[in-house]
């Protein structure tokens, strides 16, 4: 099948985003993108928000493996499928040397580089039964119809799971519009900010509930000290996060 295709330098950044560094954003950049407990940039947040409803609203089960992606995430990935075992397969330079991709595994940006840390790029699913589930003929054909209409075009032509934002600042697509106006969005809660040891308040208190939820024991105070930093790095290690004991947009979704 023939996806609508544009090359990932198509992705044009939104002027939010000016001064800010890949895989770094700041939570004010973010948004909830209507699956589950992913973020994207605002602008592209709201037109997959869009997009998700129609999905729903047509049957089809769209749902993500994967949309903003932090510097240190894509560093896990990267080591996760490339090591220096040259062969004859894809290769990046990254850190000064080469790095040939694994056997059977699919390609990854190198870190810093990736539109997934702008916010930009979504790898899709199809969520089935609770399950996550790789894009079935049906969704393509879906896909190639309403992505481009939403500002969503497939960027990687290998990876037919693998979507970006390519409007920039805009204007929003009458499509996105639409449906906004047919079925009005719920109001967007806002991305907890980063917190880390040292830092007080409501925020925190959140935080230290949502740990006890999964098997920590904290007195709920608002204050992030030693205890909460090390219940966070307990539950980042579960969930394959790099455990440096600061709670960002990947942290806050897992817990989610």
């Amino acid at each position: 099948m023939s996806l609508p295709y544009k090359p990932e330098s198509a992705a044009v950044r939104p002027s939010l985003l000016k001064g800010q560094t890949n895989g770094q954003l700041t939570s004010t950049s973010l948004e909830p993108c209507g699956i589950r407990s992913f973020v994207l940039e605002r602008e592209a947040a709201r037109s997959m928000r869009a997009l998700i409803k129609k999905a729903r609203r047509d049957g089809i089960p769209l749902s993500a493996t994967g949309t903003y992606r932090s510097y240190q995430a894509q560093v896990n990935l990267f080591l996760r499928r490339y090591n220096n075992v040259p062969r004859e397969t894809r290769h990046e330079f990254w850190r000064g040397k080469n790095w040939w991709l694994k056997p059977k595994v699919a390609g990854a940006a190198v870190p810093g580089t990736s539109n997934h840390g702008w916010g930009l790029a979504v790898d899709f699913s199809e969520r089935r039964l609770g399950v996550e589930r790789p894009l079935s003929a049906r969704t393509l054909s879906w896909l190639t119809k309403n992505g481009p209409a939403f500002g969503w075009w497939n960027t990687v032509k290998s990876e037919n799971w693998h979507w970006c934002w390519c409007l920039g600042d805009g204007p929003m697509p009458p499509a996105v519009l639409a449906e906004e106006g047919n079925y009005p969005n719920p109001p967007v809660p806002p991305v907890p900010p980063t917190l880390r040891n040292g830092d007080t308040g409501e925020d925190v208190k959140l935080l230290q509930m949502k740990l006890n939820k999964v098997g920590a024991n904290l007195l709920v105070d608002g204050e992030f000290g030693p205890r909460t930093e090390q219940a966070v790095k307990v539950f980042q290690t579960s969930k394959n996060i790099t455990p440096d004991g600061v709670v960002g947009p990947e942290t806050w979704g897992a817990l989610s």
